[in-house]
């Protein structure tokens, strides 16, 4: 069979599978051909950050790396969005559902809308914030990592999942009041590996509330030789 027939062939079954299994909207499950299976509706339905946020009071920040308020205390997050719907919906067939390529979807959204003021912070690694293993194997992987690892051709940063690790599994943070959120994830991460450098690092998370986990990251992170500049996710939502 000469490469012409075979692509042929692929491209016949490919018809006949969505025509008999139409692709369907992974936010409305109305029929859709984008290729990152969302549809336009829902794309421009998304309730989508202007600006980057201070993690510390929760301000927009239109303008400067860090807010001007909070100063060295603050962390700059990019969301792409406010945890709404569809928003919410999507990554919950991302994170629950086991459908990793939207993740490509999350990915070129956030670069288009905050790839420049993200290379101002010259990062050298992206750190996908970490699963327990035991909640990482129940799931079949971490949707924090699977971003990452999206994200790091389009920034151009590479992905470092081996120097922030849980080790304490906790409940998650979800289940916890906004005041004992900070409580519940304190102590839960380790570094076994300290930088040679003061590497700068951007943490990566599908969904960030009330920035604790992000905040207990940086803090085992910076203890440990590193330099968190700056947290990347898809959603934020108090």
């Amino acid at each position: 069979m000469s490469l012409r027939d075979a692509i042929l062939r692929i491209e016949l079954v490919r018809g006949l599978v969505d025509f008999v299994f139409p692709p369907l909207c992974l936010g409305c499950s109305t029929y859709t051909d984008n290729k990152s299976i969302v549809c336009d509706s829902c794309l421009k339905s998304i309730d989508r950050f202007s600006f980057p946020i201070c993690l510390c009071c929760f301000k927009m920040l239109p303008s400067g790396a860090l807010c001007s308020e909070c100063r060295e205390q603050s962390l700059t997050l990019f969301a792409l969005g406010n945890y709404t719907a569809p928003l919410r919906d999507l990554i919950i067939q991302f994170k629950f559902k086991g459908i990793r390529s939207i993740a490509t979807m999350f990915a070129e959204e956030l670069v288009v809308q905050f790839g420049s003021r993200i290379a101002e912070f010259d990062a050298a690694l992206l750190v996908p914030v970490p699963l327990h293993p035991e909640r990482e194997h129940s799931r079949g992987y971490n949707q924090a990592q699977v971003l990452a690892q999206r994200l790091a051709p389009l920034l151009d940063i590479d992905v470092a999942d081996d120097i922030l690790l849980r080790l304490v599994k906790g409940r998650p943070q979800a289940d916890q009041k906004f005041e004992k959120r900070a409580e519940n994830i304190k102590g839960v991460f380790n570094v076994p590996r300290p930088a040679k450098t003061a590497e700068r690092v951007i943490l990566v998370d599908d969904v960030v509330t009330t920035g604790s986990t992000m905040m207990e990251a940086r803090r085992v992170l910076d203890g440990a030789g590193y330099r968190t500049v700056a947290a990347i996710s898809v959603a934020h939502g108090l």
